[in-house]
């Protein structure tokens, strides 16, 4: 009879998650777990004990999980928020693709008071001087929470930070980390772990070293952007991960060796060799997971070798399904914020979707339908956590499944060889091999179509989605062709519903720092988008880094209306480049005769010829919009000139109401308290609005009580940058418009909104 671990794992997954989103007292969990265990022991329907161990499986991760959130808040907030030089010593060294340092440091405390946390300090390339784990470090900086992602696709440091145990990060500047102790823990995976990214650095090219890292231990830092975007383009990133091959064929080889050696003895001879030999087998494939650095994938496919190889030892027979259930549920209750570690979530979901194919005898057909089935699994998963769908990845991978099992392993062999006798020779076979595969990855990229950024579907739809994929795979193992369309059908239903929108104009708000960028689409298709987002440095662009990728996920190729409110960096920097690459109808500006107003203009220009341009004061009024109505209310100087030639950009901010019967909202730019209060007298009726971006990011110098009391506003949002230097929002700002009643949303907190 199969063991319940496998829907146990379910439930505790599931109740890991909601203690870990749901702010859930801990000791009235404990009290409740501790009742549903003893009753399970007291009831003795079957039935009803079986409802039981279900319930208790979920109240015991629930608690697992809000305890770890809970003592994660605890430690984080023991962390200052201000410079301070902190000690601890060092668990683990990383490095990141431009060289930097990422060193994993458990702080003892600061010179002045105890800590007791974990830290992610980043060290500069420019630092020199050597730092290993097990070595204790001073290291001054500024410690910040870590930031969750602010929009779909970007990394989320604040969830894997949650799994891994880290509470909070650091930048410290190249001359403030310093070693004042060598070799003061114990850190010999880490350490050797480091020894080989050093090694295979020295021995081969950088290309062939990252890849052999890759696949020797997991660690992607020496592989470059183009190798990372083949991978990426391919849906193939599971083989730059260590996963079931490597750690399967580590125990095997450990197992029979070790059997064919203790089998020679006396020892042997007694009855116990096979157990010596599994002992030995597991002992060695835990060294091997620990010197990847405790990975989710390899800790999975360690845990179910281990259940694989223990099995016999009590007389049971392995089955792989129970494995992944036993290894899923101790992970879990052991560690239950690896829920939300996407290499848990893929890791899992790819094996869940292999298993549901075991049932097919003809090898060929097995591997193709497998591979299938695990990619089937694992793209909403994908399409959920990083708004990317690659289903191209089901047909690259029934060809590079395959050919990584057999070139994977020369190449591992070959590098491990070559790092062990310092053989650039050697260690060259193994770099060959990887490249092989590399070359065929980079053919398929490029054969099929590109990666595609999509709208992510939500929670509830992704949970319905791979359950789907996973039904689906069952039925084409067992040729049940009419649940196959059933199941189909209902995917479609799921994905139609997820999709579906309610009426109206839907408004998004972009997170491009400190600056503003809004995207307005109407019922008919039709898109309006107001300022670009930008920075005043020029470093970074806004508009190709989020504008354009929101615009991509929503399948928008056209913009019918662009508005630049006032030719500041931080609205207008963006906004160019989105016009470079998207055709546009018409451009508005205020009427200012400024660089950026120009240079957005000159680039409308260069990809849309026909684009028709519209000023203040021509734009005053109302305009009737595909089905809606925009309002522009300012600038509107008494004597209708294009703008206030005494006041500064801020206040000739467009000031513009977009309405859809009833329902509006106000964009004000970056007018200040002047401005707002020349709007006030030139069209105080017209500025009542739902919803309302906070004027100037929310600085105090703007949204006045006589504006704030105009809008009567139920929904205030402030367009900032995390961390921004400027202090903004302004408390008073964020008290004034809390009195009016108004829920309040952030960029900076909230992402895109």
């Amino acid at each position: 009879m199969r063991s319940p671990a496998v829907p146990l794992f379910f439930v505790a997954a599931l109740g890991a998650l909601a203690g870990l989103v749901v702010d859930v007292p801990v000791v009235p969990l404990v009290a409740a777990t501790v009742v549903l265990l003893a009753a399970t022991f007291a009831v003795r329907g079957s039935i009803a004990r079986a409802l039981l161990l279900v319930s208790f499986a979920f109240a015991l991760a629930t608690t697992a999980a809000a305890w770890q959130r809970s003592a994660s808040a605890l430690r984080a907030s023991r962390v200052p928020h201000e410079p301070a030089v902190y000690e601890g010593v060092v668990q683990d060294v990383a490095f990141t693709k431009n060289d930097a340092r990422r060193l994993i440091v458990d702080v003892a405390g600061t010179l002045d008071r105890r800590v007791g946390a974990t830290l992610l300090v980043t060290v500069p390339a420019t630092m020199r001087d050597r730092i290993d784990p097990g070595d204790r470090i001073r290291a001054r900086g500024v410690a910040h929470a870590l930031e969750p992602a602010l929009m779909p696709g970007e990394f989320d440091d604040a969830k894997p930070g949650l799994a891994r145990g880290i509470d909070a990060s650091m930048l410290a500047a190249h001359g403030n980390v310093a070693v004042t102790e060598r070799h003061a823990a114990f850190a010999p995976f880490a350490r050797m772990r480091l020894w080989l990214h050093d090694r295979l650095a020295d021995l081969l090219p950088p290309r062939m070293a990252g890849l052999e890292l890759a696949l020797l231990v997991g660690d992607t830092s020496l592989l470059d952007d183009e190798q990372r975007d083949i991978y990426r383009r391919a849906g193939a990133g599971h083989l730059l991960a260590v996963s079931g091959l490597q750690v399967s064929l580590l125990a095997v080889i450990l197992r029979r060796a070790s059997l064919a050696i203790v089998l020679a003895t006396s020892f042997g001879r007694t009855g116990r060799g096979r157990t010596l030999a599994s002992s030995i087998a597991l002992a060695g494939v835990w060294a091997f997971v620990a010197l990847c650095g405790m990975p989710p994938s390899a800790v999975r496919a360690g845990a179910m070798a281990t259940a694989i190889l223990a099995a016999p030892l009590f007389h049971r027979r392995a089955r792989s399904l129970d494995a992944l259930g036993i290894a899923g549920l101790g992970t879990v209750l052991v560690s239950p914020g690896s829920v939300l570690d996407p290499s848990f979530l893929l890791s899992y979901a790819a094996v869940l979707g292999l298993a549901a194919t075991s049932t097919i005898r003809h090898k060929i057909a097995a591997g193709i339908v497998a591979s299938i089935g695990a990619g089937l699994v694992t793209l909403p998963i994908g399409a959920y956590l990083f708004g990317q769908l690659a289903p191209e990845g089901l047909v690259d991978n029934v060809i590079l499944v395959p050919a990584a099992t057999f070139l994977q392993v020369p190449a591992i062999a070959f590098g491990l060889l070559g790092a062990l006798c310092h053989s650039s020779s050697i260690a060259w076979v193994g770099g060959e091999s990887a490249l092989l595969l590399e070359a065929l990855t980079k053919g398929l990229a490029d054969l099929l179509p590109r990666l595609r950024l999509i709208e992510a579907p939500s929670g509830v739809a992704t949970l319905a989605l791979v359950a789907c994929a996973l039904a689906f795979a069952f039925a084409v193992a067992r040729k049940r062709w009419l649940a196959v369309v059933v199941v189909a059908l209902a995917a479609i239903a799921v994905a139609a519903v997820d999709r579906h929108e309610p009426g109206g104009v839907r408004i998004t708000v972009l997170p491009v720092g400190q600056g503003d960028a809004t995207v307005f689409e109407f019922e008919d298709g039709a898109v309006m988008i107001i300022d670009g987002g930008g920075t005043w440095s020029g470093k970074v662009d806004p508009g190709v880094d989020v504008v354009l990728p929101y615009l991509e996920r929503r399948g928008i190729d056209r913009i019918a209306l662009m508005v630049l409110s006032h030719p500041h960096p931080d609205h207008a920097l963006g906004l160019a480049s989105v016009a470079r690459a998207i055709p546009v109808d018409q451009l508005w500006q205020d009427g200012m005769d400024a660089g950026l107003n120009a240079l957005v203009a000159r680039a409308v220009r260069a990809r849309s010829p026909n684009a028709t341009l519209m000023t203040t004061p021509a734009l005053l009024g109302t305009h009737t919009f595909h089905g809606a109505t925009i309002d522009v209310l300012a600038p509107a100087p008494a004597e209708h000139t294009a703008w206030y030639p005494e006041l500064e950009a801020n206040d000739n901010s467009l000031v513009v109401r977009v309405c859809n019967g009833a329902d509006c909202a106000l964009w004000p730019g970056d007018v200040e308290a002047l401005g707002e209060d020349l709007v006030l007298h030139a069209a105080r009726d017209r500025l009542r609005a739902d919803v309302v971006k906070a004027g100037h990011h929310g600085s105090a110098t703007s949204s006045t009580d006589a504006f704030a009391d105009a809008t009567g506003a139920k929904d205030v949002i402030f367009c900032t940058g995390v961390g921004n230097s400027f202090g903004f929002p302004a408390q008073t700002v964020i008290d004034r418009w809390r009195a009016k009643g108004a829920r309040l949303w952030d960029t900076a907190r909230n992402g895109e909104i």
